[in-house]
């Protein structure tokens, strides 16, 4: 990209449209991820009557293919030639099959076998996350391109944020009251996969005509050997650190998404139902704090805020251990203080990570 070009890039203002469509493909995203994440094992386990072991262990894999298709697909989309560019339209191909894919996700598959149904639920969220990282990866690759200013890029990442807020909220708000209204069980959860499904869909394809006009950089035509481009990746010392932290703090959001269930259910004492406001009390408190901590980021600095943020997350964390199940309105309080920690999690290190690009 020429200085000229580089330049009119920093200065422009971005619309509001533009960020508004980006932001809502997060939407569609965190439906999947969020429902899977935190009803998925339950799904097996409670409903399908899977061995917990054997139900952990088939969604364990799909995840792990994770770690191989993202950097695939980044490849993919970063030598795709276009007129719409080179990373919109794995947004438009991913948008149907996503939709389709989380349906069947929760369509009790009727087999006789406890290890058949484990590993059609486990096929599914293989193939689920691989629509997944079709549309995400070009997707995340959109802001360090949509612009080169430091704050407009976390702008960007605040109705990114925003959105991927309000799909967690809409997942862990709406996913058992869904189940209820479907007739609970088997058909509760199938109702529960078209309503969602069809969601899905509707964000991802809204995304996609909503960032018609985003910018967009050129095919680069010569690409380094892939154990280069790793060489290059690991001397990039701010993405590695960024990286590392995030990966172990992903590990600690998966652990507690998939056990909150049960935890609700048999620490605390209560209904499954009870998701319904307890998910809703976290993710709106995420989404208030979200501008709040837009602005301690450009006071402080991403660094020291995120380092704030992340302890009041481990301090929440840890604290739900010595809760009791009488001590329901010091749980909320906790959810609460919980909420404003993720909050950060949300926004930081999705904006910090074009900065490790303009770093290298």
């Amino acid at each position: 990209m020429d200085t000229t070009t580089k330049n009119k890039m920093k200065n422009k203002k971005l619309s509001f449209g533009l960020k508004l469509g980006y932001g809502i493909g997060d939407i569609g995203s965190n439906i999947f991820i969020v429902a899977s994440g935190l009803f998925l094992l339950f799904f097996l386990t409670n409903i399908l009557g899977v061995n917990p072991a054997l139900a952990g262990l088939v969604l364990l894999f799909p995840k792990l293919w994770d770690v191989i298709s993202d950097p695939i697909m980044g490849g993919i989309s970063d030598v795709t030639r276009s007129r719409i560019g080179r990373r919109r339209p794995y947004l438009l191909a991913a948008s149907i099959p996503f939709g389709i894919i989380f349906f069947l996700l929760f369509l009790t598959p009727h087999y006789n076998s406890e290890l058949a149904k484990a590993l059609y639920v486990g096929l599914m969220f293989a193939l689920g996350c691989t629509i997944f990282t079709v549309f995400n990866v070009p997707y995340s690759s959109m802001v360090a391109e949509m612009s080169d200013d430091y704050n407009e890029r976390m702008s960007i990442t605040s109705y990114r944020m925003i959105g991927s807020s309000v799909g967690v909220l809409l997942a862990g708000g709406l996913a058992m009251p869904l189940v209820e209204i479907g007739g609970g069980g088997e058909e509760g959860f199938r109702f529960m996969g078209i309503v969602f499904g069809a969601l899905i869909t509707a964000f991802c394809l809204i995304c996609f005509f909503g960032t018609r006009k985003a910018n967009t950089l050129p095919v680069i035509d010569e690409r380094p050997l892939f154990r280069e481009q790793v060489k290059i990746a690991f001397r990039n010392t701010p993405f590695k650190m960024l990286m590392t932290m995030y990966t172990f703090q992903s590990l600690g959001i998966g652990v507690l998404m998939a056990g909150l269930i049960y935890y609700v259910k048999y620490v605390m004492g209560l209904s499954e139902t009870s998701m319904g406001i307890i998910f809703p009390i976290l993710i709106v408190t995420a989404i208030i704090f979200i501008p709040v901590w837009v602005k301690i980021g450009v006071k402080i600095g991403k660094i020291k805020a995120y380092s704030i943020g992340l302890i009041i997350l481990s301090v929440m964390l840890f604290s739900l251990f010595f809760t009791k199940s009488s001590q329901l309105n010091i749980f909320y309080v906790q959810i609460f203080l919980l909420g404003i920690g993720f909050s950060s999690f949300q926004l930081f290190p999705f904006s910090m990570l074009p900065d490790t690009i303009e770093f290298d």
